[in-house]
């Protein structure tokens, strides 16, 4: 019992240890049962074995031996008296203990139902709340990969359109780098158109030089504005290209002072019609060419009332402009470059 068998393996240690109790008690009222029971049957053996040799002497001597007799009788009436109420009481100890050993036995099954029962709830509301859970985490795992699937086709849509943005922020600026080529070389056409329309020998050199001024100055401001306006726009990428800039600014300021000395010195050799014709002659490129019949014409009609400063002036600010045309076309082919880098890593990645 105490060791735990398959019968009482299911009870509490408390329960088993109260049985064993209630058990070894029982069983020592057996053992004390079992010696009375021995006890009577030796006193009635030793009854009938005295009552024998009575019945020997009585022959002899009747009155004596039932003079001896009388007491031994009476103690032996005693103890057989005290012998069956001890039996007795033992008797009724023992059917109070079955009583009380049966009441313990259904009060422990009792106990047993309930537990039995509540086992089965507890695993009932544990199988219930466990597929619960499950069901609970299930759902979660289903809205988790639902909420990832959509954030990848976010992911996706939002890299095409960057690609898209970049591609058309790549187009914008090619186009704008166009139309302000466009823009300066028609600029520099109509000058050129201008001055060889309206100039005219003589007292006509100082109102064409005026109108000359007027024409290029409203054609400085909206070249100015552009300038501006690119700037603005590409500030940012003005910090990455410094040393390009300053590299090109370097050398172009050096072609166009070389090319100013040289225009002055050679103004200074020859007359105005023979710079005219060696200008005009030389193998140039057409933006040089444009500027020395500028300067060729301004020498064969230059008057007294002029002032011989102003011709160095326009040809620095038109070598001014062809410099900041020449950076800004360099700065926009280094900005498509470096475009054109980034969408090809993003495409190989």
């Amino acid at each position: 019992m105490l060791q735990g068998t398959a019968e009482w393996s299911g009870v509490p240690e408390v329960v088993r240890s109260s049985f064993y109790v209630l058990h070894k008690t029982l069983r020592s009222y057996d053992k004390r049962l079992d010696r009375c029971e021995k006890a009577i049957v030796d006193c009635h053996a030793r009854f009938e074995r005295n009552k024998r040799q009575a019945s020997v002497k009585s022959a002899q001597t009747p009155l004596d031996m039932d003079e001896l007799l009388l007491p031994v009788q009476g103690a032996l009436k005693s103890k057989l008296d005290h012998a069956e109420v001890d039996t007795l009481v033992q008797m009724i100890v023992h059917d109070l203990h079955a009583t009380q050993l049966t009441l313990v036995k259904e009060k422990l099954q009792q106990q047993a139902a309930h537990f039995e029962s509540a086992l089965l709830n507890t695993r009932s509301t544990l199988a219930k709340k466990f597929q619960d859970d499950h069901d609970s985490l299930q759902l979660q795992l289903e809205r988790t990969n639902v909420d990832l699937f959509d954030q990848a086709a976010m992911i996706q849509m939002l890299e095409s359109q960057v690609g898209e943005a970049r591609s058309y922020n790549e187009s914008q600026i090619q186009s704008m780098q166009n139309a302000m080529d466009s823009r300066l070389t028609d600029i520099e056409t109509s000058l050129l158109k201008d001055l060889t329309a309206h100039f005219e020998p003589g007292h006509l050199v100082s109102e064409s030089l005026k109108l000359v001024r007027q024409e290029v100055q409203p054609t400085n401001d909206k070249v100015a504005a552009l300038e501006s306006a690119v700037m603005s726009i590409h500030d940012t990428l003005r910090q990455l290209t410094t040393s390009l800039e300053y590299h090109q600014e370097t050398k172009l300021s050096t072609t166009v002072s070389r090319a100013v000395e040289d225009t002055m010195a050679t103004k200074r050799e020859k007359p105005g019609g023979v710079l005219a014709t060696s200008l005009l002659s030389k193998p140039t490129t057409e933006e040089e060419r444009k500027g020395n019949a500028v300067v060729a014409l301004v020498d064969d009609f230059d008057c007294p009332q002029q002032d011989d400063r102003r011709v160095p002036t326009a040809l620095t600010k038109k070598d001014e402009l062809r410099s900041k045309r020449e950076i800004s076309k360099a700065r926009f082919e280094a900005v498509a470059l470096r475009q054109r880098e980034r969408l090809r890593q993003y495409s190989k990645e």
